[in-house]
Parts: C-alpha cells; structure tokens; sequence
C-alpha cells in the first residue's frame, strides 16, 4: 500500500515540473510600415542560445520553456534593423513583433573599368557608332590568321591594297595620300624620297586594334584623300606573357625548285651580318692594294684593292638548293613592373621571316621592337582632385576641366582622344594649360612626352 502511495506521489511531482518547463513561446514577426509577415526572419533566445525561424507565414515558436522564466529575444533579418526584446514572460506567450526596415540614402557609387577595343564586338561597335565610313581590324581577328606584321594584317580591310609587302593603296589612291598616326600621333614618312610609310616594320603581336577612316570629316587632317590609318599599339599588359610561334608556307613556283645563291653569314636569317662581309679595320680603314709578283703594290694605272689582304670574302661560287618553303618565326613578351606605386610595362615582339621567290631568292628579317609605357598612379588626398605627376608636371582633374601645371612658359600642350583626335592644343601660361572635354581618357602630348588622363 505504500508502495502505491509512493509511486503516485512521484508521477504527481514529474506532472507538476513538466507543467513547469513545458511551456510555448510563440509569435508572427511582420513589417512596421507594411504589416506584412516577413519569412526567413531569424529569433533567439539569449539564456538558451535556441533559434527559430519563421515559416510563410511569419510565424515561429519555442517549446519547453520555463513557465516563470523571463528571456530576452533577437529578431534578426536582412533589410531591417536587429531588434532585441527584453524581460519577455510567458504570460506573453503569443508575440507580434514588428521589424523596421534599415533604409539607409547612399552618397554615390563611383565604378572605374579599362575599356578594351581589342575585340571583334568593340570594334563593331565602333564602327557601328561611327559617322563616317569606317574599316578596322581587332587583335582578337589578328590572332586567328598568320600575320606576322601591320602589311599583312592591313591588306585583309575591304578596299585596302598592298604595294611591295609595306605600302598601303586605299581605294586605288596610292601611299602619297594616305594619312598615317599610331596611337594618336602622326608618323613620319619611312622613306627618304617619298611620303609613306612601311607597315611591316610593326609586329602584329603588339597591335591592339587598326582602322582605316575611307571619308573626310573635321574630326581628322585634311591632308588624306585615300584612307586616314590609325594604329593602336597594346597597353600596360594585364599579366606577365610570353608567346613563341611558328609558321610556314609554300608555293608550287619557288618550293623544291632549283634556287641559286651566294655565300652568306649564318646569321643572315636574323637580319644580321656575323663578319663575314666586314671590312679589316672599319669602314675608315685604308685599303690594302693589291700586289704584283714581286710583293710590290701595283702602279697607279693598274691599281686594284686586295681582297684577301682586307679580309673581304673571296668566295665568288654560285650554289644551288631546293628550299622546301617559307619559314616564319615570332616570339614576344609582355611584363609589368610595380615600382613605388607606378607601374611600369614592356611590350616586346620579335619575328624574322624566310622566303623565297620565283626567279632568284631573298632572305628578310624583322629586328625585335619594344615599347615602355610608364603611368604613375592616383594619388588622393583631401579636399585635393585625383592627381598624377610625371616629369614635374602635374595632372589634375575637376568636373569638365583638365588641367596640367609645372610646364615651361609658353610650352605648347596637345590634347587628343583615345582614337587619336585632336581635342585641341594651347600652350602654357603661368605654368599651366587647361581644357574641357567630355572624354573619359584624354592624351596630352608635351614634347616627346605623353600623358595619359582618365578623368
């Protein structure tokens, strides 16, 4: 009968603390402006460290409480300020819990981008938005053909001929009338007698993109009748690179065919002379004459240069070879340096070219090219606009307004866009020149020196 009693008695007590602790907490959490129920809303109970999350409806619960407890709860949720209830009691066992928006009014957002032309799309584009009759070609169309330099590429532009592999006809209008600038400067002839310019002496690896303007506009010289050609050459490189290629090709006119030739250096292939066709002692050398029988030098009537004697090759023979064909090798590298917060980048191509024609034969070589580009950085201080130094003189930029200061008196400034329009030119008064344009990039061009502006 005790036994009984017992048992009852500890089944009373195990009711009586179950009612105790076995209590529900629960709510619906909802937007204090819009009353509307907020899902995936996150709550916590700091003295339990519990969570819960609220369903579609905005509501949530917490089981097995203490019914004298006292909690405090966190309401977190993305978009809203965090809430924190205090002293919260289970006799409010059923919450409404409004969150208020965290809305917050944003100074501005400044979002800085290089833009490549460098694609087949960008130079659509260009051309697309162009006002006058435009032809251009990207580096990524360069890359799929065998073009070893700008003579080769620049013949693939509809309406555009090649004279001796280097010469550019635009519209049946000879070299003479064509207009050329690379990377918004205008070049000079590469021939002493004549206006033009030889396009094989630029490597096809260094060109970022190339157009060819076929219509007079006020935006470009008047001094062109056939085609206005602009060369862009590739920036600062993005990353370290180096590139090796081979190619060749043949022809059933020169290739396995008899070919005669002369004796030559082993270096010829690479454009230069290793000694063999160098005169003993320089070109200001006196020439040793040549010697009668006796070891006498002849008499004046009858004076003649040795050849032996000035080490000049004396091999006369004409030999002969099947070439199999033409032979192209290329190679660049691209690197960039940080140094003190500049950065300072080299682009560097080399390709030599072997080929044969059909009646006697030729070897031609291309020396290697580099270009350095040197920018400073930004540097920002306050209440001052983004500034860039070079050479003392010191680039700022303020709404519209380009300025340069620390140039001499009266030092003449050019102002050109990316394509290589002129914007204007001025020269410097108390030091400084200015100009207002709409252009995100603006060249200034010194001198010898260039001075690249993103405003």
């Amino acid at each position: 009968m005790k036994l009984k009693k017992g048992i009852i008695a500890l089944g009373l007590l195990s009711a009586i603390s179950l009612q105790a602790w076995a209590q529900q907490l629960k709510g619906v959490v909802i937007d204090k402006n819009s009353k509307e129920t907020l899902v995936g809303a996150v709550i916590s109970i700091e003295e339990t460290g519990v969570k819960a999350v609220t369903d579609v409806n905005g509501n949530f619960s917490f089981d097995g409480l203490k019914k004298d407890g006292t909690y405090t709860l966190y309401i977190k949720y993305v978009g809203y300020k965090t809430l924190k209830i205090d002293r919260v009691q289970m006799k409010d066992a059923n919450l409404t819990i409004a969150l208020q928006p965290d809305e917050q009014q944003l100074k501005g957002i400044t979002v800085t981008a290089v833009e490549r032309r460098n694609t087949d799309a960008a130079m659509i584009q260009v051309a697309k938005h162009s006002p006058v009759i435009v032809s251009n070609v990207s580096a990524q169309e360069i890359s799929r053909t065998q073009d070893t330099n700008a003579g080769e590429v620049i013949r693939r532009v509809p309406g555009v001929s090649l004279i001796d592999d280097k010469f550019v006809m635009v519209r049946g209008l000879s070299q003479r009338y064509n207009n050329v600038w690379v990377n918004g400067g205008a070049v000079p002839s590469s021939e002493a007698d004549s206006r033009a310019f030889s396009f094989d002496i630029i490597p096809n690896s260094q060109i970022d993109n190339l157009t060819i303007v076929k219509s007079p506009t006020a935006e470009y010289p008047a001094d062109y009748s056939g085609g206005f050609i602009i060369v862009n050459t590739k920036e600062i490189p993005a990353e370290n690179s180096f590139s090796f290629s081979v190619g060749g090709n043949w022809n059933t006119t020169s290739a396995f065919k008899d070919f005669s030739y002369s004796k030559g250096s082993g270096t010829d292939f690479f454009g230069f002379d290793n000694g063999l066709r160098s005169i003993h002692g320089g070109i200001n050398a006196s020439l040793a004459p040549q010697l009668d029988a006796s070891g006498n030098p002849i008499n004046e009537d009858n004076y003649a240069t040795s050849l032996l004697g000035n080490h000049l090759n004396n091999d006369w023979m004409v030999k002969s070879k099947k070439p199999i064909g033409d032979l192209k090798l290329a190679a660049s590298l691209n690197h960039r340096w940080n140094l003190g917060g500049r950065t300072l980048g080299m682009l560097a191509a080399r390709y030599d070219i072997s080929c044969f024609a059909t009646a006697d034969g030729y070897t031609r070589s291309k020396t290697a090219t580099a270009k350095l580009y040197w920018i400073s950085a930004n540097i920002e201080t306050d209440g001052i606009a983004p500034a860039t130094q070079m050479r003392g003189v010191v680039v700022s930029t303020e709404g519209g307004i380009v300025t340069l200061s620390g140039l001499k008196e009266n030092e003449r400034v050019t102002f050109y866009n990316v394509s290589g329009i002129k914007l204007g030119e001025t020269r410097a008064l108390n030091g400084q020149a200015s100009i207002s344009a709409t252009d995100d990039v603006i060249i200034a061009r010194i001198g010898s020196l260039s001075i690249k502006v993103k405003r």
